[in-house]
């Protein structure tokens, strides 16, 4: 279960290591960024309809049964992917080894593609990301590759998806 603080939120832990993260100047930006993938994940798991995780115990109502549904925790949730973002992009664009730089933005893009349903906003975050990779590292990095690679399956999904959307859009207005 998540621990909370009820004046200052459900999510106080998070937001305090957020801030404790960001004011340490000592972390590497390799630790900084894995520190801030795994809030993007930990925030996707929350966002579930029920935990990964929850009380089987009848008398102890479990996080998921609290939570869901409820707006304050959403939108704090929502908040703090917002905040994790924008500190992920400044932490790897203030990277001064380029190789490191480039691998960061991958490990973020893989982050946020496997966090996060794909969706357009996802797909220009994510080739942003990728753009910065391939201005760092070399076009036959296996790395590169092998993201740029997930990526376009995501994307086609995404444009199938589109692509459905319209077509029953098209079939309604008929």
């Amino acid at each position: 279960m998540i621990p909370g603080n009820h004046e200052e939120g459900s999510l106080c832990l998070i937001r305090n290591l957020i801030a404790t993260l960001q004011c340490h100047s000592l972390a590497s930006s390799k630790i900084k960024v894995q520190v801030f993938c795994a809030i993007i994940s930990l925030s996707a798991g929350l966002s579930q309809k029920k935990f990964l995780y929850h009380a089987k115990n009848m008398e102890v109502i479990s996080n998921d049964q609290l939570y869901f549904g409820d707006r304050s925790f959403d939108e704090e949730l929502s908040s703090i992917a917002s905040l994790v973002l924008q500190i992920l992009d400044d932490v790897i664009k203030q990277e001064v080894h380029l190789v490191t730089r480039g691998r960061l933005a991958l490990d973020a893009c893989n982050c946020l593609l496997v966090s996060f349903k794909t969706s357009h906003e996802l797909s220009l975050k994510c080739s942003s990301l990728i753009d910065i990779a391939k201005s760092c590292l070399h076009p036959k990095e296996k790395y590169l590759q092998s993201t740029v690679s997930l990526m376009d399956g995501l994307s086609s999904n995404l444009g199938d998806q589109v692509a459905a959307s319209l077509e029953s859009t098209s079939v309604v207005q008929h």
